[in-house]
């Protein structure tokens, strides 16, 4: 398979996760059950193609996942064996020992057309925890499932799902937070999980959330901030960001996050606007949300 028609079957996966939320909930009972099915050489014979690793459940929810899609006759075995290998089984415990999971505690806000309010994802139910690495020459959807059921913070923008404080958004984030020093400048306001994370590192002086929406930003000032430990360090500034941007001098800021998009199509526009600011601005580090897709997307869209 090429690089391009292992991305279009990642895409159709990942769509299908996306939209249909599947749930895959076994029992252990079931689990054992359906083990015995596989003589000890079948076994083996998964172990050796890659499919099979420590966990049978793993294995047992991606492959009843894949073949519902009747995806095993369009990928070869080594788009296959990726999948497997980059599944991930999430213990609940885990996930609520995030610091900002366990700090931050949201009740129901609407404001407008913008609700603060709970999400959950059910024991057994399929998402995406971290995006695509697109470096890779296959590319695979990274899908996860958590052993109980969780609940975390969400905004929906009318009745669709806007942002969520699930393991997709905190990995997606996880290198440009350990990154983050000095006087910090985040475009984008969101639920801020990454301003709370970078706040509470002792090399971060302070940092500047510049965010279109006063909604957005009201409810976050009134319903998410005061929860920051350190909460002194953060300032809120409702501003257009790219015209925000325009007004930056040099040395105002050592690191930048950008974080104004949705998605890699919509994101490759305000990233394209915010990128000129790298070379105006040689002593801030400049990161940005899904920078590598969104860099590939680009790369495909010029052929």
């Amino acid at each position: 398979m090429t690089k391009q028609q292992t991305f279009n079957l990642t895409a159709r996966l990942s769509g299908k996760i996306s939209s249909e939320n599947p749930v895959y909930d076994f029992t252990p009972k079931e689990i054992k059950t359906e083990k015995k099915k596989f003589t000890e050489d079948e076994l083996e014979t998964l172990r050796s193609m890659g499919w099979l690793g420590d966990d049978f459940e793993t294995f047992l929810v991606v492959l009843s996942f894949l073949e519902e899609c009747g995806i095993m006759d369009d990928a070869d075995d080594r788009y296959i064996a990726e999948i497997f290998r980059n599944a991930r089984k999430f213990g609940v415990g885990e996930f609520y020992n995030d610091p900002y999971i366990k700090q931050v505690k949201v009740s129901d806000v609407q404001i407008g057309k913008f609700l603060l309010t709970i999400a959950n994802y059910e024991k057994g139910e399929l998402f995406l925890y971290d995006a695509p690495d697109f470096s890779e020459e296959i590319i695979v959807p990274k899908i996860g499932f958590f052993t109980g059921k969780v609940t975390f913070p969400t905004f929906y923008e009318g009745t669709m799902p806007w942002m969520s404080v699930c393991p997709s958004e905190i990995n997606s984030m996880r290198e440009q937070m350990e990154a983050a020093h000095g006087k910090v400048l985040v475009l984008g306001c969101g639920l801020g999980y990454f301003q709370f994370m970078v706040s509470e590192k002792a090399n971060v002086e302070s940092v500047t959330i510049v965010e279109i929406s006063e909604t957005i930003a009201k409810i976050f000032k009134e319903n998410i901030l005061p929860y920051f430990p350190h909460k002194e360090k953060v300032k809120v500034v409702v501003c257009d960001a790219v015209k925000y941007m325009e007004s930056v001098k040099n040395g105002d800021y050592d690191f930048v996050f950008a974080d104004i998009w949705e998605g890699i199509v919509d994101g490759a526009e305000h990233y394209k606007k915010i990128k000129p600011h790298e070379k105006r601005l040689p002593r801030t580090e400049f990161t940005s949300w899904i920078e590598e897709q969104i860099k590939y997307y680009l790369e495909f869209e010029q052929g």
